[in-house]
């Protein structure tokens, strides 16, 4: 006779299978070790050579396990250490040893979930994404036990790729808290400019084009952008720009390390995410933990963190009119005052790690204990906040 879901044990050892040793995943990991989880990571690699590139450093992933690019005899012997170990496989299925490792834990009748974002669904290869996603939730069938989602664009995805509704839970990347004091790099003076930030790869995805279009179309004289990033894009931006005549009123930074990205996040007055996708956008956390507003599309998974306008907008993808406007209703509100600042730094504390990792504990003890299904932290109103 199967016991009722009430009784089955509850674990607290956590086996999360990814790429790397990411900046947007050590915060959470740590958040379980205090909780009183295990923890355990096992990566390819630790930071890969393109994430170098744009300024991640080494994450802290103290008490944390780590595995990185592990043989068959590990992977069997993670999951055969204990049947009410939690498996979260993640981007690590697009790795050999990541496949082999999820077969395995199927065939074992290991706990399994997933971490993932939405697909892109633009371009010729949306038909074998779909396909793809399709495919592993008919593979996986029973044995899977929860989704956990990047937002509600992968909550929509997850769901349209025919995964059972109870078990897609709504959920985000963490960040690490920031330490960062007011920036002495940044070229505005904030007492004469609004200013704008970017922030990302130079790549068409990123629709930086759209953001440098927007503000060709605004007259005010005292709104600023700073991009910072690199990419393929870079000199067709910097063309763009000088055409439409914003090039003196654009500064281009560049790659820069994580660490002063978040300092320079203090300055800003609005970062602006044109995306036309972003499975999540983990820059949009860190604006926020800054007290910096943001703007992004409706297809980036953080546009789940914007529910409420003091702290930011959402907007369609790939419509300037609507990108346009938006940032003429924050520039009209003027430079950012200490006191919003301080209110979007305080209501942040809901995306900080621990409060995360509580929130996913709530989740498996509803998936494992029939507990209450648990409802993310960000998503509640806090509008007196302050």
């Amino acid at each position: 006779m199967e016991k009722s879901v009430s009784k089955v044990k509850m674990t607290k050892h956590l086996v999360n299978w990814t790429n790397q040793l990411a900046i947007h995943q050590s915060a959470l990991m740590r958040g379980l070790v205090k909780l009183g989880w295990k923890a355990t990571m096992v990566v390819a690699e630790d930071v890969s050579d393109d994430r170098r590139m744009i300024g991640w450093g080494a994450a802290n992933f103290s008490g944390v396990n780590i595995v990185i690019n592990p043989t068959r005899s590990q992977i069997n012997n993670l999951l055969k250490e204990d049947q009410y170990t939690i498996h979260v496989f993640g981007a690590a299925v697009g790795y050999p040893w990541g496949r082999y490792a999820l077969y395995r834990a199927s065939q074992m009748r290991c706990r399994i979930g997933l971490m993932m974002e939405a697909a892109d669904t633009d371009g010729w290869k949306a038909p074998f994404r779909y396909i793809k996603y399709s495919l592993l939730q008919t593979l996986l069938a029973k044995r899977l036990e929860f989704v956990l989602a990047m937002g509600a664009l992968g909550v929509r995805w997850f769901k349209k790729c025919g995964f059972p509704s109870e078990k897609i839970f709504p959920f985000a990347y963490i960040v690490e808290n920031s330490d960062s004091q007011i920036s002495t790099l940044v070229r505005v003076d904030p007492k004469r400019y609004f200013h704008i930030l970017f922030v990302g790869q130079l790549i068409s995805r990123k629709r930086v084009d759209l953001l440098i279009k927007s503000i060709a179309h605004i007259s005010e004289d005292n709104l600023r952008l700073s991009i910072i990033g690199d990419g393929p894009e870079r000199e067709r931006l910097k063309g763009l720009a000088a055409r439409l005549g914003v090039w003196s009123r654009i500064s281009w930074w560049g790659a820069l390390p994580n660490v002063k990205v978040r300092d320079i996040l203090t300055t800003a007055d609005l970062l602006v995410l044109p995306s036309r996708f972003d499975g999540w956008g983990a820059v949009v956390n860190e604006a926020l933990m800054a007290g910096t507003p943001v703007i992004c599309t409706d297809h980036c998974g953080a546009a789940d963190l914007l529910r409420e306008k003091w702290r930011g907008e959402v907007v369609p993808r790939n419509n300037l009119p609507e990108l346009i406007s938006a940032i003429r209703r924050r520039l009209s509100q003027g430079s950012l005052q200490d006191k919003q600042r301080e209110k979007i730094k305080n209501w942040a504390t809901c995306i900080s790690g621990k409060s995360a990792a509580t929130y996913l504990d709530s989740i498996f003890a509803h998936v494992y204990q029939g507990k209450p299904r648990p409802t993310p932290p960000w998503y509640a109103i806090k509008e007196n906040i302050g």
